[in-house]
């Protein structure tokens, strides 16, 4: 099967039947189970497009395929990022200035499942300090267990309205505090 025949769409209210393999599959994979009324309440948030969750198929010659669930885990990064940034009293995103510091690379290797309102800890680093760029490792641990490590790199932009983003030199302060 070639790759131009692989969509990339929302699944359709219509097609829980084809949802639930693949959603035994995926609790199966991290050796959860959970109770029927769980399956009917995970239906129905994916649905919802209030929920700050949604599902997205695969599909192969168009029948569903596999199921790519959004994840927190990137915006768990970027929270520590930041933290991290407030911690040596520095800003991200200053007000009234026009530099910004956009993603240009971010990974994320899943190693155990996280539930609904478990707490994580998010560990960030600074791996490097680049003349215009900056990359970070994280970790992520329930307890002792990790959960997942991951990575981001973003760049130094200029943002002027009405241009498009160019790339620029780090500001000295957050070589001195980050490097």
């Amino acid at each position: 099967m070639a790759a131009s025949d692989i969509a990339i769409r929302p699944v359709g209210a219509d097609e829980r039947a084809a949802w639930e393999p693949l959603w035994k599959g995926y609790l199966d994979f991290y050796k959860a189970s959970v109770p029927r009324e769980t399956y009917d309440v995970t239906w129905t948030r994916l649905q919802d497009p209030k929920e700050p969750m949604f599902l997205l198929g695969a599909y192969a010659g168009g029948r569903l395929a596999g199921i790519v669930h959004f994840s927190w885990y990137f915006r768990y990064m970027e929270e520590a990022e930041h933290a991290l940034w407030r911690s040596l009293g520095i800003q991200i995103a200053p007000p009234g200035e026009h530099i910004g510091y956009p993603r240009v690379s971010a990974s994320c290797d899943f190693k155990a499942s996280l539930r609904f309102e478990e707490e994580v800890d998010v560990h960030v680093r600074v791996e490097a300090v680049g003349r215009r760029s900056l990359r970070y490792g994280f970790t992520l641990k329930k307890g002792d267990e990790i959960i997942a490590t991951g990575a981001m790199t973003s760049v130094c932009v200029a943002k002027v309205p009405g241009e498009p983003l160019r790339s620029m030199d780090l500001p000295a302060e957050v070589v001195a505090r980050l490097g």
